[in-house]
């Protein structure tokens, strides 16, 4: 029996789980051999009138959970289901909400396009404004939380520190940036445009400019030890690059068929177009292996050349979100459909999350590893315990 973990959230559904696991049979079926069946972990849902949950963050010790929802708050949790605080903006939506590294601040991006900083305890800090000539989307701390860079679909970045002053301007004329983040060892962001991804300094020096991808760009990562990036993009690939803009590696293996592709997407079978949408690619912990997942229903893993070492074929829709666990030995991934899955590293499935009702947006693990965090678009946040599989 696994332990009974229950959240208990008064205008969020983070909710009651009940965790049981089965192990089932190896079976056969139409002749081919299958691998044993995960073991299945179902959920019990509270059954009351609860608000919409659009997105939720572990605090890095793991202890607190923030949460976003429709009624224009945030909200911070203990992982036994506590309401400690309510970040409130009536005025605004809020979209997204993350903890800084010493979890003792939260940013938080509103639907009009601004960036709020707050205590854990719920007072807010500072509002970032300013500069920006469309709404602000992706914000994130540095390592040392005392800085923020935020970026929009316009052609900057700002650099922020925690009482809401402008620093720096990171400029690309008629280049737009939608996404920033800090290098771990924090000397360094990199920013996501269309096409190519850029390198700058904490001084708003442009360092190198990412060029090869010849479709969109969708994420850009850094390497734990800040020396390296991973790129992925809608032209099938993702691709390693150093600190001076040089290619070392490309992974080409996302492929569909054609019919596939028919299938999915109603394109004519004469359009030769098999390349799949490579949607993130990030870097494992100790920064030996890269994880790829793109929309030919596959996630897989890499080492640094290129070489594919595992691949991850249960997923019947589109993955939205995968994640090494802390240790690296572990990966979760979540698709379109609801379904979650737990895999070890070398692609042998562990086990099956079960309750989402939609896509499942949003998947983390807990610090420890001993717990999963998951969202989706049914409006429920779920905690997961996987600490006994």
């Amino acid at each position: 029996m696994l332990k009974l973990t229950v959240v208990k959230p008064i205008y969020h559904s983070l909710a009651v789980l009940v965790l049981i696991f089965v192990l089932l049979s190896q079976i056969t079926a139409c002749q081919v051999q299958l691998s044993p069946a995960p073991i299945l972990i179902e959920e019990t849902r509270l059954k009351k009138k609860i608000q919409r949950v659009r997105s939720a963050n572990f605090s890095p010790d793991g202890k607190l959970i923030v949460t976003v929802s429709s009624d224009k708050t945030a909200q911070i949790w203990d992982i036994s289901g506590k309401q400690l605080a309510i970040l409130e903006n009536l005025v605004q939506d809020i979209l997204s909400a993350k903890f800084s590294p010493d979890g003792q601040y939260i940013i938080t991006i509103s639907w009009y396009g601004s960036a709020q900083i707050w205590d854990i305890s719920g007072k807010q800090l500072a509002i970032l404004r300013g500069g920006h000539k469309s709404k602000i989307r992706d914000a994130n701390f540095s390592p040392d939380g005392q800085l923020i860079v935020t970026a929009s679909s316009g052609e900057t970045a700002r650099l922020w520190n925690l009482s809401g002053e402008l620093l720096r301007i990171l400029q690309r004329p008629k280049n737009p940036i939608y996404k920033a983040s800090f290098s771990p060892n924090g000397q360094y962001i990199v920013t996501k445009g269309n096409k190519t991804a850029t390198i700058w300094d904490l001084q708003g020096r442009q360092l190198a400019v990412l060029q090869g991808h010849n479709q969109y760009i969708l994420s850009a990562n850094f390497s734990p030890d800040g020396q390296h990036i991973v790129t992925a993009s809608q032209d099938g690939t993702a691709r390693v690059w150093n600190l001076s803009g040089k290619q070392l590696s490309i992974f080409r293996k996302h492929r569909f068929s054609l019919f596939k592709r028919y299938l999915m997407y109603k394109e004519a079978l004469w359009v030769k177009r098999s390349n799949a949408n490579v949607i993130i690619a990030s870097f494992s912990p100790d920064g030996q292996h890269i994880l790829s997942i793109a929309d030919d229903l596959t996630a897989r893993v890499w080492n640094l050349f290129g070489k594919q070492l595992a691949v991850f074929k249960k997923h019947k829709t589109v993955i939205n979100c995968a994640t090494f666990s802390p240790d690296g030995q572990r990966i979760v991934t979540a698709s379109s459909d609801g379904m979650i899955y737990l895999w070890e590293l070398s692609g042998k499935l562990i086990a099956l999350l079960q309750g989402h009702k939609g896509s499942v947006t949003s998947v983390s693990f807990s610090p420890d590893g001993q717990h999963i965090l998951t969202v989706g678009d049914d409006g429920d946040a779920r905690f997961w315990d996987v600490s006994d599989l």
